[in-house]
């Protein structure tokens, strides 16, 4: 445990309860509290982070802001990393349930929105409702996104946001001119995007006609970033994601648009020939922390591994990834030919449903309001541009940036290489997108386009067990992909591995 001793930049979800909790006028006062506290915080231990507590401290001592007079902080290290929805992806999961297993006195834990339902078993999270409602938090700040994946219908706020982050389709320009193709009359326009399941299809088949096709895939269906759940919701499957026995006709649906979404990427897995041992290419991780693994000397943060990652190397013409992936190609190689637009819709008559993941922070029980009093400013503005400015500090500038790059006005150096995570407050993340600017439009269009995606961003419903169930519904997806299985197999064995557990 490391022990903390020394001490605003700147609007609505429609759930009746989030609307209760707003429209409360109650104020109720607080209690005498002691003030020899110590708060403790379990969170990554990396300089995004650190910054933030560092930043609370230096306000509680100059203008007694963010904490009492006294209050002190301890924080508790626990991993980041990552996203991978593989069956054994446990580790992160593990470490916040041995971190509240221990027994050790947490008052916040940071974790992602959607092990939130699993850490709360046998009522180990606090409801924030009584807390928001006496200092009448402002939560219409907040995305409804970014809110909705830590609300439990029947418990109420278990957890506020600290970064979100969607999801888009990339393409390489270049691999489209190599096989004649014009990208804004194929539907790959983000300005006049037409985008569906069958534009994506042929014209991952039209890329195959390009000469340097056998060395290369043009659209991989078993790259765990295009999720299945995700187009079995496109398909009509119900928000529920995890197959709950008691809810038959729920368990009905998302097995038929669960079916339909496979048998669409098998169909097309067949055409592309992705079964083929030279198709089967390695992916790494989604992008997180939107920092380069050629970038050095980060205080404790694992970079995104983009030396390996097949749409910069050339490998692949077109994936779909994460909405930090802007910054990773910004921090790898700013001169890459590429474009995005949104991901793909049903059909022609669909709306655009993409995805989205969240992290941020909750109460344990029996954590003190002063706990609260942190978790506040950890998800605020003020927090968020401190972590924002302790990172990009750290980080090289652009060398040569366009006459139209900005940076904010106390971070020297000129822009960075880097773009800041979006962090589920609307007004701050475009402040920050218009202040954090690379001066290469395409770039930063693909950084401003990425906030605009998370309108459609669907998250996982506060459910036990959805990690286990993306698992093992991307194990048996790739199955379908590379080994041909039949969908509705894949479905039933996704069901077998999911309760088998």
């Amino acid at each position: 445990m490391k022990q903390h001793t020394r001490r605003t930049i700147l609007g609505a979800p429609s759930l009746a309860w989030l609307g209760s909790v707003v429209s409360s006028c109650a104020s109720e006062s607080r209690p005498d509290r002691r003030s020899d506290v110590t708060v403790r915080v379990a969170m990554p231990n990396d300089v995004a982070h650190a910054t933030r507590i560092e930043r609370a401290l230096e306000l509680q001592q100059l203008r007694g802001e963010a904490l009492r007079p006294g209050v002190t902080i301890e924080t508790v290290p626990i991993p980041d990393g990552p996203n991978s929805w593989t069956a054994d992806d446990t580790a992160r999961t593990s470490a916040l349930e041995r971190v509240l297993a221990s027994g050790a006195p947490i008052d916040v834990i940071w974790t992602p929105h959607i092990d939130i339902a699993d850490l709360h078993l046998g009522g180990r999270l606090r409801t924030l409702d009584d807390l928001v409602k006496r200092d009448r938090v402002d939560l219409k700040a907040f995305m409804p996104q970014a809110l909705r994946s830590g609300i439990s219908p029947d418990i109420g706020l278990l957890a506020l946001p600290e970064e979100i982050e969607g999801r888009q389709l990339y393409f390489r320009t270049d691999h489209f001119s190599e096989a004649g193709l014009d990208y804004r009359r194929t539907g790959f326009d983000f300005e006049r995007p037409a985008i569906t399941w069958e534009a994506l299809r042929r014209t991952a088949i039209s890329l195959e006609g390009a000469p340097a096709a056998r060395s290369r895939v043009s659209f991989d269906p078993g790259h765990e970033s295009l999720t299945g759940i995700v187009l079995a919701w496109q398909s009509g499957a119900p928000d529920l994601t995890v197959p709950i026995p008691t809810e038959l006709p729920r368990q009905e649906s998302l097995k038929r648009a669960s079916t339909e979404a496979f048998s669409w990427i098998a169909s097309i897995a067949r055409e592309l020939g992705s079964q083929l041992p030279y198709r089967n290419i390695s992916w790494p991780s989604v992008s997180r922390t939107g920092i380069s693994s050629s970038v050095q000397g980060l205080a404790g943060i694992l970079p995104d591994d983009m030396s390996r990652h097949p749409f910069i190397s050339g490998k692949a013409s077109i994936c779909i990834e994460s909405s930090r992936f802007v910054s990773s190609i910004l921090s790898h190689d700013d001169g890459l030919p590429f474009r995005v637009v949104e991901t793909p819709r049903r059909d022609d008559g669909s709306s655009v449903i993409g995805w989205a993941d969240v992290w941020g922070y909750s109460m344990v029980r029996g954590g003190s309001d002063d706990g609260w009093d942190l978790l506040k400013y950890l998800t605020g503005e003020d927090a968020a541009y401190a972590s924002a400015r302790g990172v990009a500090s750290q980080l090289p500038a652009v060398s040569d940036p366009g006459s139209r790059s900005r940076k904010p006005s106390d971070l020297p150096g000129g822009p960075r290489r880097w773009f800041p995570p979006f962090s589920g407050r609307l007004a701050l993340d475009r402040f920050m997108t218009q202040n954090y600017r690379s001066g290469i439009k395409i770039i930063d269009e693909a950084n401003d386009h990425a906030l605009e995606q998370l309108r459609h961003a669907h998250v996982w419903p506060f459910q036990a067990g959805s990690r286990r169930w993306l698992g093992a519904i991307e194990t048996v997806r790739r199955a379908v992909v590379r080994d041909g299985m039949d969908p509705r197999t894949a479905i039933d064995q996704a069901r077998t591995l999911f309760f088998a557990r």
